[in-house]
Protein backbone atom coordinates (compact mmCIF):
# COMPACT_ATOMS: atom_id res chain seq x y z
CA UNK A 1 0.00 0.00 0.00
CA UNK A 2 1.37 3.38 -1.05
CA UNK A 3 0.22 6.67 0.48
CA UNK A 4 0.39 9.73 -1.78
CA UNK A 5 -0.16 13.38 -0.83
CA UNK A 6 -1.40 16.26 -2.94
CA UNK A 7 1.09 16.77 -5.76
CA UNK A 8 2.01 13.10 -6.10
CA UNK A 9 4.66 12.97 -3.34
CA UNK A 10 4.81 10.25 -0.65
CA UNK A 11 2.55 10.89 2.34
CA UNK A 12 4.09 9.61 5.58
CA UNK A 13 1.58 8.96 8.35
CA UNK A 14 1.85 7.61 11.90
CA UNK A 15 0.41 4.09 12.26
CA UNK A 16 -0.16 2.28 15.53
CA UNK A 17 1.64 -0.89 14.43
CA UNK A 18 4.02 0.32 11.71
CA UNK A 19 5.28 3.66 12.93
CA UNK A 20 5.70 6.60 10.56
CA UNK A 21 5.73 5.47 6.94
CA UNK A 22 4.38 6.20 3.46
CA UNK A 23 4.22 2.53 2.41
CA UNK A 24 3.16 -0.69 4.07
CA UNK A 25 3.96 -4.22 2.88
CA UNK A 26 1.70 -6.94 4.20
CA UNK A 27 0.28 -10.36 3.34
CA UNK A 28 -3.27 -11.61 3.71
CA UNK A 29 -3.94 -15.35 4.16
CA UNK A 30 -6.89 -16.98 2.36
CA UNK A 31 -10.12 -15.54 3.83
CA UNK A 32 -7.97 -13.41 6.09
CA UNK A 33 -8.07 -9.69 6.84
CA UNK A 34 -5.59 -6.90 7.44
CA UNK A 35 -6.02 -3.59 9.29
CA UNK A 36 -3.79 -0.52 9.36
CA UNK A 37 -4.86 2.22 11.79
CA UNK A 38 -3.30 5.63 12.22
CA UNK A 39 -2.67 7.03 15.68
CA UNK A 40 -5.06 9.90 15.00
CA UNK A 41 -3.03 12.43 16.99
CA UNK A 42 -1.47 14.55 14.23
CA UNK A 43 -1.56 18.28 14.90
CA UNK A 44 -2.62 19.04 11.32
CA UNK A 45 -4.88 17.22 8.86
CA UNK A 46 -3.14 15.38 6.02
CA UNK A 47 -4.92 14.81 2.71
CA UNK A 48 -4.10 12.38 -0.06
CA UNK A 49 -4.96 8.90 -1.29
CA UNK A 50 -3.77 5.29 -1.11
CA UNK A 51 -2.92 2.82 -3.86
CA UNK A 52 -3.20 -0.92 -3.19
CA UNK A 53 -0.79 -2.92 -5.36
CA UNK A 54 -1.09 -6.74 -5.15
CA UNK A 55 2.19 -8.53 -5.83
CA UNK A 56 0.30 -11.17 -7.83
CA UNK A 57 -1.22 -9.79 -11.04
CA UNK A 58 -3.89 -12.51 -10.98
CA UNK A 59 -5.15 -11.45 -7.55
CA UNK A 60 -8.38 -9.62 -8.34
CA UNK A 61 -10.51 -10.51 -5.34
CA UNK A 62 -9.01 -8.15 -2.78
CA UNK A 63 -11.56 -5.84 -1.21
CA UNK A 64 -11.63 -3.48 1.71
CA UNK A 65 -12.68 -0.14 3.13
CA UNK A 66 -11.10 3.04 4.39
CA UNK A 67 -12.78 4.48 7.48
CA UNK A 68 -12.65 8.20 8.20
CA UNK A 69 -13.11 9.10 11.87
CA UNK A 70 -13.75 12.43 13.56
CA UNK A 71 -13.46 12.24 17.32
CA UNK A 72 -13.59 14.86 20.06
CA UNK A 73 -12.79 13.87 23.68
CA UNK A 74 -16.03 13.30 25.58
CA UNK A 75 -18.06 13.13 22.35
CA UNK A 76 -19.07 10.01 20.43
CA UNK A 77 -16.75 9.49 17.45
CA UNK A 78 -18.25 10.00 14.00
CA UNK A 79 -17.23 7.70 11.15
CA UNK A 80 -17.83 7.21 7.42
CA UNK A 81 -16.56 4.29 5.31
CA UNK A 82 -15.35 4.22 1.71
CA UNK A 83 -14.94 0.95 -0.18
CA UNK A 84 -11.79 0.36 -2.21
CA UNK A 85 -12.49 1.20 -5.82
CA UNK A 86 -11.00 0.81 -9.29
CA UNK A 87 -13.87 2.71 -10.92
CA UNK A 88 -12.01 4.79 -13.48
CA UNK A 89 -14.36 6.73 -15.74
CA UNK A 90 -14.06 9.84 -17.85
CA UNK A 91 -17.29 11.32 -16.46
CA UNK A 92 -19.02 11.07 -13.08
CA UNK A 93 -22.18 12.67 -11.74
CA UNK A 94 -22.48 13.55 -8.05
CA UNK A 95 -25.61 14.77 -6.24
CA UNK A 96 -25.49 17.71 -3.81
CA UNK A 97 -27.99 19.39 -1.49
CA UNK A 98 -26.80 22.57 0.21
CA UNK A 99 -30.06 23.65 1.81
CA UNK A 100 -30.52 24.20 5.56
CA UNK A 101 -26.81 24.40 6.31
CA UNK A 102 -25.81 21.11 4.71
CA UNK A 103 -22.60 21.04 2.66
CA UNK A 104 -20.86 18.70 0.23
CA UNK A 105 -17.20 17.88 -0.08
CA UNK A 106 -15.41 16.66 -3.20
CA UNK A 107 -12.18 14.67 -3.55
CA UNK A 108 -10.50 14.07 -6.92
CA UNK A 109 -7.54 11.92 -7.93
CA UNK A 110 -5.64 11.88 -11.22
CA UNK A 111 -4.29 8.29 -11.24
CA UNK A 112 -2.00 8.81 -14.24
CA UNK A 113 1.67 8.54 -13.19
CA UNK A 114 2.87 10.41 -16.28
CA UNK A 115 0.35 13.07 -17.35
CA UNK A 116 -1.39 16.07 -15.91
CA UNK A 117 -5.15 16.39 -16.23
CA UNK A 118 -7.83 19.05 -16.44
CA UNK A 119 -11.05 18.24 -14.61
CA UNK A 120 -14.21 20.05 -15.69
CA UNK A 121 -16.99 20.70 -13.17
CA UNK A 122 -20.44 21.52 -14.56
CA UNK A 123 -23.13 22.28 -11.97
CA UNK A 124 -26.85 21.94 -12.64
CA UNK A 125 -29.88 22.83 -10.53
CA UNK A 126 -32.52 20.33 -9.50
CA UNK A 127 -34.64 21.26 -12.56
CA UNK A 128 -31.73 20.58 -14.92
CA UNK A 129 -30.89 24.21 -15.62
CA UNK A 130 -27.22 25.18 -15.81
CA UNK A 131 -25.81 26.79 -12.67
CA UNK A 132 -22.05 27.29 -13.20
CA UNK A 133 -18.91 25.69 -14.66
CA UNK A 134 -15.26 25.69 -13.68
CA UNK A 135 -12.10 23.62 -14.17
CA UNK A 136 -9.30 22.26 -12.01
CA UNK A 137 -5.75 21.47 -13.15
CA UNK A 138 -4.21 18.36 -11.61
CA UNK A 139 -0.65 17.07 -11.82
CA UNK A 140 0.19 13.40 -12.41
CA UNK A 141 -0.83 11.37 -9.35
CA UNK A 142 -2.48 14.55 -8.16
CA UNK A 143 -5.12 14.81 -5.45
CA UNK A 144 -7.33 17.64 -4.29
CA UNK A 145 -10.22 17.88 -1.85
CA UNK A 146 -12.44 20.72 -0.67
CA UNK A 147 -15.93 21.63 0.46
CA UNK A 148 -17.97 22.86 -2.49
CA UNK A 149 -19.65 25.64 -0.54
CA UNK A 150 -16.27 26.92 0.68
CA UNK A 151 -14.76 26.94 -2.78
CA UNK A 152 -17.92 28.18 -4.53
CA UNK A 153 -20.12 30.19 -2.11
CA UNK A 154 -22.72 30.66 -4.87
CA UNK A 155 -23.67 27.00 -4.33
CA UNK A 156 -24.98 27.69 -0.80
CA UNK A 157 -28.71 26.92 -0.70
CA UNK A 158 -28.64 25.10 -4.05
CA UNK A 159 -29.64 21.50 -4.76
CA UNK A 160 -28.73 19.60 -7.90
CA UNK A 161 -25.82 17.71 -9.41
CA UNK A 162 -22.28 18.23 -10.66
CA UNK A 163 -20.86 16.52 -13.74
CA UNK A 164 -17.16 15.79 -13.29
CA UNK A 165 -15.21 15.17 -16.51
CA UNK A 166 -11.52 14.31 -16.81
CA UNK A 167 -9.53 15.54 -19.81
CA UNK A 168 -6.14 13.91 -20.39
CA UNK A 169 -2.98 15.87 -20.89
CA UNK A 170 -1.09 16.03 -24.17
CA UNK A 171 0.09 12.65 -25.44
CA UNK A 172 -1.84 10.64 -22.84
CA UNK A 173 -4.94 8.59 -23.61
CA UNK A 174 -5.77 8.16 -19.91
CA UNK A 175 -8.84 10.27 -19.18
CA UNK A 176 -10.23 8.56 -16.10
CA UNK A 177 -10.60 10.47 -12.86
CA UNK A 178 -11.36 9.06 -9.40
CA UNK A 179 -14.17 10.81 -7.51
CA UNK A 180 -15.50 10.73 -3.96
CA UNK A 181 -18.07 12.98 -2.31
CA UNK A 182 -18.88 13.87 1.30
CA UNK A 183 -22.15 15.15 2.78
CA UNK A 184 -21.84 17.11 6.01
CA UNK A 185 -24.70 17.69 8.45
CA UNK A 186 -24.50 21.15 10.11
CA UNK A 187 -24.87 19.45 13.52
CA UNK A 188 -21.67 17.43 13.02
CA UNK A 189 -22.35 13.98 11.46
CA UNK A 190 -21.14 13.26 7.92
CA UNK A 191 -21.38 10.49 5.35
CA UNK A 192 -19.71 9.57 2.09
CA UNK A 193 -21.31 10.12 -1.31
CA UNK A 194 -20.54 8.05 -4.38
CA UNK A 195 -20.98 8.99 -8.04
CA UNK A 196 -24.33 7.96 -9.48
CA UNK A 197 -24.32 4.94 -11.80
CA UNK A 198 -26.94 4.83 -14.61
CA UNK A 199 -29.53 2.14 -13.95
CA UNK A 200 -28.78 0.20 -17.15
CA UNK A 201 -25.11 -0.06 -16.19
CA UNK A 202 -26.07 -1.28 -12.72
CA UNK A 203 -28.36 -3.95 -14.21
CA UNK A 204 -25.70 -5.08 -16.68
CA UNK A 205 -23.40 -5.86 -13.76
CA UNK A 206 -25.84 -8.57 -12.65
CA UNK A 207 -26.69 -10.12 -16.02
Amino acid sequence: MLLIRNGGLPLAMDFKEFGRTASIDYSIPPRGTFTAETTGVASIVSTGFAIIIPDDATTDEIGGSAIFRYAVPGVIALEAAVSFSNLLQKKHTLFFDHRNGYASGLALVNPSPTSSMTVLLDFFRNDGSWLMSTSISMSSLGHTSFMLTDEFPQLIGEVGSVEITGQAGTGDTQTGVMVLGLRANPTGPFTTLFPMIPLFEFLNEFQ
